[in-house]
């Protein structure tokens, strides 16, 4: 593609940014961390990409209900308490030439039509993502 075109990246990094074997998530976010000893050269991502959330969050733009429940849940749990800590964000929209004005999670459950008292179900095992662009 042309070296300014706009890109967007979206999908289930298998990994949170902190785990320490995404690799690929720190090289497209040039994140990678320090060699362990002098023969390791630390790769550069000559046009890194940008989290979307985390642009928000540093630039004080992603709206009270969303910092709250930072995005999507582990492994098919959907577990509460994991929605709420970051460590445990492994979907990410990643951006490069152009900008981001907004993010969404969709926090919707359902209940099992043959019994409404059970417990609610997600649509699926990650919520759903969505950021607002603004292309250049």
């Amino acid at each position: 593609p042309e070296e300014n075109a706009p890109i967007i990246i979206a999908g289930d990094m298998n990994s949170s940014a902190s785990h320490s074997s995404n690799r690929g998530f720190d090289y497209l976010t040039n994140n990678m961390p320090e060699p362990e000893d002098e023969t390791e050269v630390k790769e550069e991502n000559p046009m890194p990409f940008t989290d979307a959330r985390d642009y928000l969050v540093e630039n004080g733009k992603l709206p009270y209900g969303e910092r709250g429940i930072v995005g999507t849940s582990v492994g098919s749990g959907n577990n509460p308490y994991r929605l709420r800590q970051d460590k445990y964000r492994y979907d990410h929209i990643l951006f490069r030439n152009c900008e981001v004005s907004g993010y969404t999670t969709y926090r919707k459950t359902y209940t099992v039509a043959a019994d409404p008292s059970k417990t609610e179900w997600y649509p699926s095992d990650h919520l759903p993502l969505s950021v607002y662009v603004v292309l250049p």
